[in-house]
């Protein structure tokens, strides 16, 4: 929430579908100009200190959320990208990304069954999956 929206407009469904529509375009587009490898480095290799000060300045200039992240997509290391070679953290599936936006807008715990029920049920019914799939 920004200064000066109020909440009816923070939660103005019409603006979260425009804006959403936005990104899906600019994220499609992104995995597509990877996979043919269109002007992407897989990594960027900016010393901390120039990310750190590029940061400062560029979120001073922008107050458009579709222009923030597409610049947060260029400036990160390209996992998706042909030629990455693994590192140390998994490559997620496009569809992982659009799990997570269900589940970070539900934004459900596992702590308590009242915060989650599905997550609980979820959680449950996959560790009983790896448990069997493991011999337990």
């Amino acid at each position: 929430m920004t200064s000066g929206q109020s909440l009816a407009e923070v939660y103005d469904a019409e603006q979260f579908r425009a804006t959403g529509k936005e990104l899906i375009d600019v994220l499609a587009d992104h995995l597509r100009n990877l996979q043919h490898k269109k002007g992407k480095k897989v990594y960027p290799n900016h010393a901390p200190e120039d990310e750190l000060q590029f940061w400062q300045e560029d979120l001073e200039q922008k107050s458009n959320p579709i222009q923030t992240l597409t610049t947060l997509l260029n400036q990160s290391q390209q996992t998706q990208h042909p030629r990455y070679m693994g590192h140390q953290t998994a490559v997620p599936a496009p569809i992982s990304a659009l799990t997570g936006l269900v589940t970070n807008l539900v934004n459900n715990s596992t702590g308590v069954y009242e915060m989650g029920p599905v997550s609980n049920a979820m959680e449950r019914v996959i560790t009983d999956f790896t448990a069997k799939k493991s011999g337990l």
